[in-house]
């Protein structure tokens, strides 16, 4: 069953995104995904983050792109490796901290529950994928763990290691860390171990240094420190600025969106089950560390992923192993009635069958969906081929020493055209947050845009009259553009961003159509009317 889980993680990730056979992206973000393998090139090429791109993510994802580019020598099936490298080192951790805490049957039922929820959230080459194996294994380190150790230091490092990966990945990450933390503190405390915990924190202290301090140094020497805080946390801040009601519906739309498959009844039981045992402790219960770490973890991971407020569902893909972990304690609760119901011969072969049957229940679903989805829409999608088209027409049309400017969220077309941004807003989301774009960050986009004067435009907005679209139709200007249309809007219009329309009305002129999404190709205009 272990072996059939990682077969199906593989399999799902492989349906939604054939990179081995199709030179694409593919996750529940392609936008986002195809950005961080473009980061990852640019990065491997040289080029310094918040320098050379702007982007709101620390730069270890940029980082892990760079390294599986350099695995397949630029190509795409290097990061799909790492991605389902990632995966496999998730379950297997797992495994090996759920085996000898709720035994090996329940630990493959809540297996199970992660494996064939993967497909919903679909983190392929997303910060939240490769989060995963850092949760993973600060999970196997809390399972492994007991106050009355001699060795805390060493724990200590490892946790503050952990928190610091998964803080480069992105800030609201650290919440599985964070509670390992607080249960390691809290049995110290309970323990009387004082000055244990004098040494665990010193120990956390240069664990955290250990990954923070070299990634900081480096993008200290590359002068890039000032744009990295700008970015990543003047950003964020402003991102993260939702309403208590925007997070209170993106909490539990994500919970319901991760549960799909799997059923809440499941992990919300183990959750009531896990903390009645905290409370009232029976012999040969489940450890206390773990238990505690259980419930603790789910409302944490639930309030961290709802922070900005957007119901995307890969940011809930974090919930994934607290769900899988309180899904075993439930299981374990179950065969342990079975075991005082039956004889031990017999509860054996009934842990098997029940087993089996549960998890067949919760597979069903996802393998038939995704099935029936092969069947209907096959390997390639529509995006893929209209990147592939609008790749194309730019080698065509342009030489490979030129920039490209590409209007929209495509930054695939940046990598299989093998052309440099024009500008550093790769994506031009930042230009159109309100608190945030202002005049300035819109005048040094035209004046890096007059800088570079690529040849060609691409227009990868969904359709001029398409009203919900994420970012504005480049073919006019419309002050009044905001998204969502209705409620709160994320992103709006900056009347800055007039400069570059008219920038690009009087220097551009549209030649072409491409693809079956119909995005618009621009070229530089020649002549007396440029100077």
């Amino acid at each position: 069953m272990l072996l059939a889980g990682l077969a199906w993680v593989i399999t799902v990730t492989f349906v939604r995104w054939p990179a081995p056979l199709y030179a694409q992206f593919g996750s529940n973000s392609t936008i986002d995904a195809a950005f961080f393998a473009l980061a990852g090139r640019l990065v491997r090429g040289g080029h310094v983050p918040y320098v050379a791109f702007w982007d709101h993510k620390p730069p270890l994802i940029y980082l892990i792109n760079a390294f599986a580019l350099s695995l397949s020598s630029g190509g795409v099936w290097g990061i799909w490796v790492v991605t389902v490298a990632a995966f496999a080192a998730t379950l297997g951790m797992a495994w090996r901290a759920w085996r000898p805490t709720v035994g090996p049957t329940a630990a493959i039922v809540g297996l199970t529950w992660v494996a064939v929820s993967v497909g919903l959230v679909a983190p392929f080459n997303l910060t939240e994928g490769y989060v995963l194996p850092v949760h993973a294994a600060a999970m196997l380190l809390v399972t492994r763990w007991s106050p009355l150790r001699r060795r805390v230091f060493v724990s200590g490092v490892t946790i503050g290691a952990l928190a610091g990966l998964a803080f480069m990945l992105r800030p609201n990450f650290v919440g599985a860390p964070a509670v390992v933390m607080a249960t390691m503190v809290i049995g110290l405390l309970v323990t009387r171990q004082v000055r244990k915990l004098a040494v665990w924190v010193i120990g956390v202290v240069v664990g955290v240094a250990l990954t923070i301090t070299p990634i900081l140094v480096w993008l200290g020497t590359q002068h890039a420190l000032r744009p990295f805080v700008e970015q990543v946390f003047a950003y964020n801040a402003t991102y993260a600025a939702a309403s208590w009601s925007a997070r209170a519906r993106s909490a539990f739309e994500g919970v319901a969106a991760t549960s799909a498959y799997g059923t809440l009844l499941l992990p919300i039981s183990g959750w009531v089950l896990a903390l009645r045992r905290l409370l009232v402790r029976r012999r040969g219960a489940t450890p206390t560390p773990v238990l505690l770490f259980a419930v603790l973890w789910l409302p944490v991971e639930i309030a961290f992923a709802a922070v900005p407020g957007r119901t995307y569902m890969h940011y809930f893909a974090t919930l994934l192993l607290p769900f899988g972990l309180l899904t075993g304690i439930a299981a374990c609760e179950v065969f342990a009635i079975i075991a005082r119901l039956a004889a031990p011969t017999v509860a054996d072969r009934w842990h098997r069958h029940v087993a089996l049957v549960v998890c067949g229940v919760i597979a069903v679903v996802p393998i038939g969906r995704t099935l029936i989805g092969l069947r209907d829409s096959g390997l390639r999608g529509e995006r893929a081929e209209q990147v592939d088209a609008t790749a194309h027409y730019v080698r065509a049309h342009s030489t490979r020493g030129s920039r490209l400017l590409v209007w929209g969220h495509a930054a695939d077309v940046y990598f299989f055209a093998d052309r440099e941004p024009a500008s550093r807003f790769v994506y031009p989301l930042a230009m159109l947050t309100p608190r945030y774009a202002d005049s300035s960050l819109v005048a040094g986009f035209v004046n890096e845009l007059r800088a570079s004067a690529p040849p060609l435009i691409v227009d990868a907005t969904p359709g001029v009259a398409k009203s919900d679209a994420l970012v504005p139709s480049l073919g006019s200007w419309n002050p009044r553009w905001r998204y969502p249309t209705s409620g709160v809007a994320w992103w709006t219009m900056t009347p800055a961003l007039r400069a570059f329309y008219d920038y690009v009305a009087s220097s551009y002129a549209a030649v072409d159509v491409v693809g079956p999404q119909r995005w618009v190709i621009y070229a530089r205009r020649t002549g007396p009317e440029m100077r």
